[in-house]
């Protein structure tokens, strides 16, 4: 591959890759030079359908849901075409977009409530207006999928033609398959680094919180002893605070910052 080669196929990397992080109406324009499909986007000309019927094929959309949540997240991008391997992208919009609200209702019944928090259906209409030509008076369907995070692997909760229950499903270069081995071990230790990040900043926040008690402790002591001259001083307002001291306030919230922690490490019911 020649140095101009490399150089196109990372810029259209890059776009795509913006595309990604900030899927939005302007941001698509940006992908329709790119030279395929890569394993976080998955371009479809129209709303895949039933083999034996005109209905929308829910279950194939649930696998590919559960599919990119487990493997970091992803876009299917609904009204695009991309031709032959070799060719540009092409914007042809959706003939039949669909209801956000009806979408989410038949997909969701193969999905885990776990997953059903992970992923929005967008819809970009452009009017007759647009400067550019390609998406003028076109309309494009987005479903924006996140990572699953600390929550993977994901399983799938029922079967359908297109997805079978009980199975763990991940993104292999531009396809959604059954995970092997190998991938749902690093999905578990992916799911273990992302617990001790996030267990590393609840410590962090915790030890703050105790700084500002024992602060707030010091400075409760002289407002008491001020209370004569200034009855308060050491409370909010009502209006605004409802009469909670500041100490309340952080013992409250330092109480239910260790609840947390005692949850994720599961030792909340030990006494």
């Amino acid at each position: 591959m020649s140095d101009s080669e490399f150089q196109h196929k990372s810029s259209r990397k890059d776009e795509l890759e913006s595309f990604f992080t900030e899927p939005t109406k302007d941001n698509l324009l940006q992908i329709f030079d790119a030279d395929g499909e890569y394993g976080f986007l998955d371009f479809k000309r129209q709303w895949t359908k039933n083999e034996d019927s005109d209905d929308i094929d829910n279950s194939w959309y649930a696998k590919q849901i559960l599919g990119f949540t487990n493997a970091g997240g992803g876009l299917i991008v609904v009204g695009v075409d991309e031709g032959d391997e070799d060719d540009d992208l092409e914007a042809v919009g959706v003939s039949e977009p669909l209801d956000d609200a009806e979408f989410r209702q038949k997909v969701d019944s193969y999905l885990p409530d776990e997953a059903i928090s992970l992923y929005e259906l967008e819809t970009y209409r452009y009017n007759s207006e647009v400067r550019d030509e390609r998406v003028r008076g076109k309309t494009f369907q987005i479903v924006a999928i996140s990572g699953a995070g600390r929550r993977k692997p994901i399983v799938s909760a029922h079967e359908s033609d297109s997805i079978d229950n009980g199975f763990i499903y991940t993104r292999r270069k531009s396809s959604t398959e059954v995970a092997n081995h190998g991938e749902v071990q690093q999905m578990i230790a992916d799911r273990v680094e992302g617990m001790n990040v996030e267990l590393e900043d609840d410590f962090s926040q915790l030890r703050t919180l105790y700084d500002e008690l024992d602060n707030a402790t010091g400075s409760n002591m002289i407002d008491m002893l001020m209370k004569d001259l200034d009855s308060s001083s050491f409370l909010f307002s009502d209006s605004e605070h409802n009469g909670e001291s500041y100490l309340d306030f952080i013992e409250s919230v330092t109480s239910k910052k260790k609840k947390q922690i005692e949850m994720k490490l599961n030792v909340d019911s030990i006494e």
